[in-house]
């Protein structure tokens, strides 16, 4: 099966199950809804700010990948 990325990715039906990985400042984490994520090379935000990730290399659930070319284009995490 090929996705189209300019489609989008329907949510599913628990987006609890949906996981993304990140990169942040070079380095790659791995989320999934209610996580924290602890990184000493972001700088110019406080704590408690709300962040919006646009660099996600990949996201999906236990049926579903969308892999980036680098990032998926239609993907954001927000914080």
């Amino acid at each position: 099966v090929i996705h189209n990325p300019a489609a989008g990715i329907e949510s599913p039906p628990k987006p609890l199950e949906v996981f993304a990985v990140l990169e942040i400042a070079g380095f790659q984490f791995k989320v999934v809804a209610e996580d924290q994520v602890i990184c000493e090379h972001l700088k110019g935000y406080d704590i408690n700010d709300h962040i919006v990730f646009d660099k996600v290399l990949l996201i999906g659930t236990k049926d579903y990948t969308s892999i980036g070319r680098p990032f998926v284009e239609t993907a954001k995490v927000k914080y």
